[in-house]
């Protein structure tokens, strides 16, 4: 975070806006820092703030191809098994859930057939 800070007033608006996207994401922000920012970057840090969406927990139950995305970041950046397990969790309750809609389907099918 050092480099960021000291790299930060060198930067085009673009990139100074993108760091101040991490900033805002970050459980404790540089504060210091963020206190000193002009006027038109408290602006924009604070649109940031408003529009930003929580992160899920990855380990939670799995309701979208975000946590997916970051099991998969997980694994790649740290070789660890504890992502895929997960991953093989979800997957599994997604076969379960196939299976139970495809048996239903089936089930309507024959009572519909023998009308």
């Amino acid at each position: 975070m050092a480099q960021l800070l000291k790299a930060y007033a060198q930067q085009d608006k673009q990139t100074k806006t993108d760091i101040l996207k991490v900033f805002a994401y970050m459980k404790n922000p540089p504060t210091d820092f963020l206190a000193k920012l002009s006027s038109e970057e408290k602006a924009t840090l604070k649109e940031i703030e408003a529009q930003k969406k929580e992160i899920p927990n990855i380990y939670g139950k799995i309701e979208s191809g975000t946590q997916l995305d970051m099991l998969w970041g997980e694994f790649f950046a740290t070789g660890k098994y504890k992502p895929l397990k997960k991953i093989a969790e979800g997957l599994d309750i997604t076969l379960t859930l196939k299976r139970e809609a495809n048996s239903k389907r089936y089930e309507s099918s024959k009572d519909q057939g023998r009308q």
